[in-house]
């Protein structure tokens, strides 16, 4: 039987890790009457490690980036990015992002009055 070995460099190990790192983050959109939440399955992270923003009015995007302090820390670094596009564009003061015990969950509030994706244009 014959055995082969990969030589790897660091940056080889650390394009590995970002890619499986991009897989193991767990997320679930779930949608109700009142409103959209998204839960991040990301234990081990602090509350600044997390920017979540608004972009084009309706894209949310989440993502996290932690670089090691302690180089005895195992699976100190890693990051994370997702984008989602609303189906509407919500208010600053609808959104809500709360981390705890591992998970963060991000609450929208759908707009009581949904603006339409298409506008008919009268011709003259």
């Amino acid at each position: 039987m014959t055995y082969s070995y990969r030589t790897y460099t660091s940056k080889n190990l650390q394009d590995l890790f970002d890619s499986i790192g991009s897989r193991i983050t767990n997320f679930k959109h779930v949608e109700n009457k009142d409103n959209h939440q998204i839960f991040v399955v990301a234990p081990g992270l602090r509350k600044k490690d997390f920017t979540v923003q608004l972009e084009n009015h309706n894209v949310l995007s989440i993502s996290y980036e932690r670089e090691g302090e302690n180089q005895n820390q195992l699976f100190s670094e890693g990051k994370y990015s997702k984008s989602w596009e609303l189906p509407f564009v919500p208010r600053l003061s609808d959104i809500n992002a709360i981390y705890l015990d591992g998970i963060l969950t991000i609450t929208i509030k759908k707009p009581e009055q949904q603006i339409p994706a298409t506008y008919q244009v009268k011709v003259n």
